[in-house]
């Protein structure tokens, strides 16, 4: 199946609007605005892909915007290492500016299960979405 595709149904998980993956990405950098939202595997494909989210135009957002923005990137990366107390605190204010954020609540549920149930060693901080 097409990336695209299965991109358009990842929506669903990240209460997201329009997903990219990385080639449409850099192609559209220069003018929209996006957040990596995560990386994952999906179906049809055995390489991990970023996922991204369009935010807005660039130059047009708020500061709110650019603020949750580095907040989340900032709670993403720490996510990643797994260091979760610094990432629900950095979700915790990303919440504050955009309390809607259904990525921040994604990323927040998982948190706490990782916290009541911690991943493997071996880890690698992606999301399988090739089950359905």
């Amino acid at each position: 199946m097409n990336l695209a595709s299965r991109l358009e149904g990842a929506n669903k998980v990240f209460g997201s609007h329009i997903l990219v993956g990385e080639s449409t990405f850099e192609q559209a950098r220069g003018a929209f605005e996006f957040r990596l939202l995560d990386k994952i595997r999906v179906m049809g494909k055995t390489v991990a892909v970023n996922v991204y989210e369009l935010i807005g135009r660039k130059g047009q957002l708020s500061e709110a915007a650019k603020q949750a923005l580095d907040a989340f990137e900032k709670a993403r990366e720490a996510y990643q290492a797994r260091d979760w107390e610094t990432a629900a605190t950095c979700l915790a204010g990303a919440s504050k500016l955009y309390p809607d954020d259904a990525a921040v609540v994604l990323y927040q549920r998982r948190i706490a299960n990782w916290r009541a149930s911690p991943p493997h060693a071996d880890w690698d901080g992606i999301h399988d979405m090739r089950r359905k």
